[in-house]
């Protein structure tokens, strides 16, 4: 879309690749957001600015720094990182901030938009906002999507952050170098608020040049590419002296990573798209042509810098922006499944456990019945932190196929309200008395059956010689009756 609309120059035209960046999948898991209602724009510069602090990482930079704080210019969507040891830095980086951006724009700083994090909340820098006439307004406790643009700009600097060190396999002590190249790129790249240019043309009203963009962590003669410098040089880092030079005249070897081991250069282990090469999966198609919503969908407003669209709409003009945020992928069918090991381990877990409960046993159809079709459904599960922590596969009965007095007949299943759950809980914390909570593992597969209902053998899994149809004594995932039969 950059290279379409000539958002940017020197960027090359871009071939859709066939597979997924591995490096950038691990390294952006996230959990969902949700809905807000969209915010009016600024009509400009500097009359709303957003801030952030994201830290402590892990370990100390090259610089000994452990935090870095973020602005984000409302109007424009330019951003602008700072690297500081501690949060009692905030201050001096807001004034440095302040006294670049307002010289730079010829526009006062008008709005600062924060959270309540102390080093924003302290005297000095409420005094300092007072004396200069900033208005500093502070997004309440447990509501960081009101602050979403900087939240927001945060995690994709950190999910970018995660990929180029993982790429190259760099030290996680370059996170700091990796952090002011992230906020460098995305300001060359488009956002859903402005239209048609990127932030930093928004921001300086001249078109920035891409063509100088290299690889991140790549070898450049005896030194490592981690950023670039505001006179149109590289930022080099030496890691035999472990430290930061500054060089026009680079020649770049992007096929190339250093040996963090041996102190020396190797050949870059990174997936290339170009160096895939993978069996052709089959499209599976169904008779007919599936229904397309009509629906208006409101993009919720912590996602306003993000430009979603569905998969089978990404250009061959080369979108590869929808690729690198994906998050694990999950396959589409059992074709794509087969080919990775934890799929197909999680596919057999499935079935040991509905074999574990006697959920089928093989039989032949009898005349006048119709088995129905089964699919496999694939999901990552993740916890709070928005880290992988399973791979799950379902076997589902297509249970759209059924037909009603034949295949099923009851389907109503009670179910706890809410409200009944809240009043027991109440009662027992005023008695005091102790309340155990339990999930069944593949709870449906435990539920009898009135009728006889027979399935397909699922796919990969056909017992060989006895190609005859499942007949199941116990429901099914994806059967109507499955949630009656169970309660």
């Amino acid at each position: 879309m950059l290279h379409s609309k000539e958002m940017v120059s020197g960027l090359p035209k871009i071939q859709m690749p066939s597979e997924v960046c591995e490096d950038c999948v691990q390294a952006k898991q996230h959990r969902d957001s949700f809905s807000k209602e969209v915010q009016s724009r600024t009509n400009h510069v500097l009359e709303v600015v957003y801030s952030d602090v994201c830290g402590p990482m892990q370990v100390d930079s090259t610089c000994g720094n452990r935090y870095f704080v973020s602005f984000v210019d409302d109007h424009s969507r330019k951003l602008w990182t700072y690297l500081i040891k501690k949060k009692n830095e905030v201050l001096d980086v807001f004034k440095k901030f302040k006294s670049m951006a307002e010289k730079q724009s010829d526009h006062k700083l008008k709005v600062l938009k924060t959270d309540g994090g102390g080093e924003y909340m302290y005297g000095e820098f409420t005094k300092f906002c007072e004396a200069e006439g900033i208005i500093h307004e502070v997004i309440p406790p447990y509501t960081p999507q009101q602050n979403g643009s900087a939240e927001r700009r945060n995690r994709t600097i950190m999910n970018m952050v995660r990929c180029m060190l993982k790429g190259k396999h760099l030290p996680k002590e370059l996170w700091g170098e990796a952090v002011n190249t992230a906020c460098y790129v995305l300001n060359r790249c488009l956002t859903k608020r402005l239209n048609g240019v990127t932030p930093e043309e928004s921001w300086s009203g001249h078109k920035p040049s891409v063509s100088h963009l290299k690889v991140f962590g790549s070898i450049a003669h005896r030194h490592v590419l981690v950023g670039y410098h505001s006179t149109g040089g590289y930022r080099l880092y030496d890691p035999i002296n472990k430290s930061i030079v500054i060089s026009r005249d680079v020649v770049v070897d992007e096929m190339k990573e250093w040996d963090w081991n041996n102190n020396k250069r190797k050949d870059s282990v990174s997936i290339m798209f170009d160096e895939i090469q993978s069996e052709p999966v089959e499209r599976v198609t169904g008779d007919t042509e599936p229904r397309r919503s009509t629906r208006t969908i409101t993009q919720p407003a912590r996602l306003n810098d993000c430009i979603i669209t569905r998969d089978n709409e990404i250009t061959e003009e080369g979108d590869l922006v929808h690729l690198a945020f994906n998050v694990e992928v999950e396959p589409v069918n059992f074709e794509e499944a087969v080919k990775d090991k934890k799929w197909l381990s999680a596919m057999n877990e499935e079935i040991e456990s509905i074999e574990r409960n006697s959920t089928w046993e093989l039989a032949e159809l009898q005349q006048g019945k119709k088995a129905i079709g089964v699919k496999w459904v694939y999901k990552v599960k993740v916890n709070p932190k928005g880290e992988v922590t399973r791979h799950k596969a379902r076997l589902l009965v297509k249970g759209f196929l059924q037909k009603q007095g034949i295949d099923f007949n009851e389907v109503f299943a009670p179910v706890a309200w809410m409200e009944t759950i809240r009043l027991v809980t109440a009662i027992a914390h005023y008695n005091g008395w102790s309340m155990h909570q339990m999930d069944v593992k593949c709870a449906f597969l435990n539920g009898p059956l009135d009728e006889e209902v027979y399935v397909v053998q699922p796919p990969g899994f056909t017992v060989k010689g006895s190609e005859s149809m499942v007949y199941r004594n116990k429901a099914l995932y994806g059967l109507k009756q499955a949630p009656r039969a169970w309660n």
